[in-house]
């Protein structure tokens, strides 16, 4: 036997129902159609959830992308400067630049 029988179950959903007013519950079919609208209820509920869960996951990696995009440094020809603006690009007094005409 199915236990709790729909016996049960119908004296337990109807049992705020004022006497003289129809019960919420009067069959096994209306048991069984209020069971199969909770189903989908929680269905649309559980898929929602997980939409939200992805557009969720979605937004943190784009926030990432960012975050190491900003870490990366500024770009300039398509390769990352790593001198600050601050140092001298001159070049150094040992070097020899520009004396291949001397040769």
């Amino acid at each position: 036997m199915i236990h709790p029988s729909y016996v049960e179950l119908m004296k337990v959903v109807n049992q705020g129902v004022d006497v003289g007013d129809e019960p919420v519950i009067n069959s096994r079919y209306s048991i069984v159609c209020a069971t199969a609208k909770r189903a989908r209820q929680k269905e649309e509920e559980r898929l929602k959830a997980e939409a939200e869960a992805e557009e969720r996951a979605a937004e943190r990696a784009a926030e990432e992308e960012e975050d190491t995009e900003e870490e990366a440094g500024p770009v300039e020809g398509g390769l990352s400067v790593f001198a600050s603006e601050d140092e001298d690009f001159t070049p150094h007094a040992g070097d020899d630049e520009g004396d291949d005409d001397e040769e």
